[in-house]
């Protein structure tokens, strides 16, 4: 196949995605379906809702200046789930990008901070959460600059 060839995706809810191969390939997941001769006109993408698989095809599309941004504009969740998209098409940069990201928005943050980010519901009792935080002491303290 070409570089310049056209491939569709399919998401789990069945939603088609065309994009060129140079592009797919970033993906080691997609190249590695098309090494193994996965030559079906349409390539499944099991794991993928068509919401994040939209989303992991404007990045794959996208020069390598603008993905910083891309992801700037992306909401938690929405960062989660490209996440485990990223992980799952083996998009080393996406991965890395996204995982930046997030790992600057919860830096230099307390655990009630970081719970609030990720809605996350605090369901240790008041004697756990104690116990813990008298374990892990060293992980509550702020760094020193």
């Amino acid at each position: 196949m070409s570089s310049s060839t056209i491939l569709t995706l399919r998401s789990k809810d069945n939603h088609l995605f065309t994009i060129e191969q140079a592009a797919a390939i970033k993906s080691i997941t997609i190249k590695n379906m098309l090494d193994e001769g996965c030559s079906s006109d349409v390539i499944p993408i099991p794991n993928l809702d068509s919401k994040i698989l939209a989303l992991v095809v404007e990045f794959l599309k996208a020069e390598n200046h603008d993905l910083k941004a891309f992801i700037e504009e992306q909401q938690i969740s929405t960062l989660i789930d490209l996440l485990n998209a990223a992980n799952y098409l083996d998009i080393k940069y996406m991965l890395d990008t996204v995982c930046q990201k997030i790992a600057d928005m919860i830096k230099d943050k307390d655990v009630e901070e970081v719970r609030e980010i990720f809605h996350i519901v605090n369901d240790f009792t008041p004697e756990e959460e104690k116990a813990i935080r008298d374990e892990y002491a060293w992980a509550y303290q702020k760094n020193e600059k």
